[in-house]
């Protein structure tokens, strides 16, 4: 799978966009970061971008009401108070 540039560059993707959701996250919160992130990884794979763009909005929040049920917090960023 990495014998081609095409896969390394998927690879790199992926580390800057982890690298980017450390960083940005607190800033500009979860939603907002997840959706970009989910939307992005799936497009990627080859996913149709409306179908990613619909999966990435669903996961997130379901991810966001799970973690509000456990009582664990998430970047609020933007969203917060």
């Amino acid at each position: 799978w990495a014998r081609t540039h095409y896969a390394w560059a998927r690879v790199a993707v992926v580390f800057a966009l982890v690298l980017t959701y450390i960083l940005a996250a607190p800033v500009i919160g979860f939603v907002p970061m997840s959706i970009v992130i989910l939307l992005v990884f799936m497009v990627m794979m080859g996913v149709r971008w409306w179908i990613a763009a619909g999966v990435a909005l669903v996961a997130t929040v379901m991810i966001q009401y799970t973690f509000g049920l456990l009582r664990v917090p998430l970047p609020l960023g933007l969203l917060g108070p």
